[in-house]
């Protein structure tokens, strides 16, 4: 931080599970700048929330950073939260993403292994998927011209 501009209490707001959507809504928009700021209040320069509070329902656009200070279990989750920073009508011309991790905490690694693995087991489905899919052209292909005469049910069970 730098020194000639410290931070103020006020320019922190906070997102937790006890607060409702309605409070939640607000606090997002004084931080985005969409609600009017009480005169001698400054608009909020920082939004703390967990994963799961700042995944659904929320747009950002005057955000420039984003920091999960830990992993989530399901990794579309954390996506989500990315995803409520970068969207059309974005002010900041670069938005920054970090993830903060201690591999040295069991759970949080376990986590991180837990979602490489997933992203790796979706990557080989997605592949499968386009080998059958391009396999049961090459066959529509061949059947249209009465080439050959595939069986149609074992494509279709894995497309």
């Amino acid at each position: 931080m730098r020194d000639d501009y410290p931070l103020i209490a006020d320019e922190i707001v906070l997102i937790h599970a006890g607060l409702d959507i309605s409070a939640r809504t607000d606090i997002v928009d004084k931080f985005d700048g969409r609600a009017v700021i009480p005169e001698g209040e400054r608009q909020p320069r920082i939004l703390v929330g967990t994963v799961e509070t700042l995944g659904k329902g929320f747009t950002c656009v005057r955000a420039q950073c984003v920091v999960l200070m830990e992993p989530g279990f399901v990794q579309c989750v954390e996506v989500q939260v990315y995803s409520r920073i970068r969207r059309i009508g974005q002010q900041a011309k670069t938005v920054y993403s970090y993830r903060i991790c201690c591999p040295d905490i069991t759970l949080e690694d376990n986590i991180m292994k837990r979602q490489s693995m997933m992203a790796w087991i979706e990557e080989q489905i997605s592949k499968a998927q386009a080998e059958v899919r391009a396999a049961k052209a090459v066959n529509d292909q061949a059947q249209s011209k009465g080439h050959i005469d595939l069986e149609e049910d074992r494509l279709s069970e894995y497309a």
